[in-house]
């Protein structure tokens, strides 16, 4: 068993993995963003995610997918067919799709990173939707980014509040956790390397 043509039993297993949404400029000089969390109890902004559960995760996948639907949307309990259908959809969409693509990057086999983009983002939004959960941070349940970030309600069993996107150049050291930090340094780095491909 597996997610589309990835095999469980291929997967290692990380202490932790995040996600990173960056929407990306065509042009050399205009700024790349990433959609951040903010976290109140620490005062810094985030990506998303967390640290392996030994009795949930099966795989990396199902950390990186499983935290990331508990900040957005507090699902604390989220069935092994819907990350399912999570992961194998957007794996199909990096397959249909030209200039959709899952990059893994992995620190020392600790730390994972799965950077996604906006079009992730849209049909992630829209698998959630479709199956007919609810969420307590918003009424209704958002189509689009726009309605992500500026819909969202709050309340005292948030761990993530706000939830934005800024310009990677914009962020200050202070402003971001230690480990969202390198995330978003290899982030650009790899933007950097795919804009210098594109454009010999």
């Amino acid at each position: 068993m597996g997610y589309g043509k990835i095999r469980y039993e291929q997967l290692p297993i990380y202490k932790s993995t995040s996600v990173l949404f960056y929407e990306e400029s065509i042009e050399k000089d205009q700024e790349n963003y990433v959609l951040l969390a903010y976290h109140p109890e620490l005062r810094t902004y985030s990506d998303f995610g967390g640290k392996h559960q030994n009795k949930r995760d099966r795989t990396f996948f199902d950390t990186a997918f499983r935290e990331l639907l508990d900040e957005l949307f507090g699902w604390k309990i989220i069935p092994y067919k819907f990350l399912d259908e999570v992961i194998y959809t957007l794996d199909k969409l990096m397959e249909i799709e030209q200039g959709i693509n899952i990059q893994i990057h992995v620190k020392d086999r600790v730390h994972a990173l799965i950077i996604l983009n906006t079009e992730h983002l849209k049909r992630l939004l829209q698998i959630c939707k479709n199956s007919g959960r609810t969420s307590l941070f918003y009424d209704d349940f958002p189509d689009n980014a726009y309605d992500l970030i500026h819909k969202r309600k709050y309340t005292n069993k948030q761990h993530v509040t706000d939830i934005n996107f800024f310009a990677i150049s914009s962020l200050s050291f202070e402003s971001v956790d230690p480990r969202t930090h390198e995330d978003l340094s290899r982030l650009q780095k790899i933007l950097e390397r795919r804009y210098h491909h594109y454009n010999r």
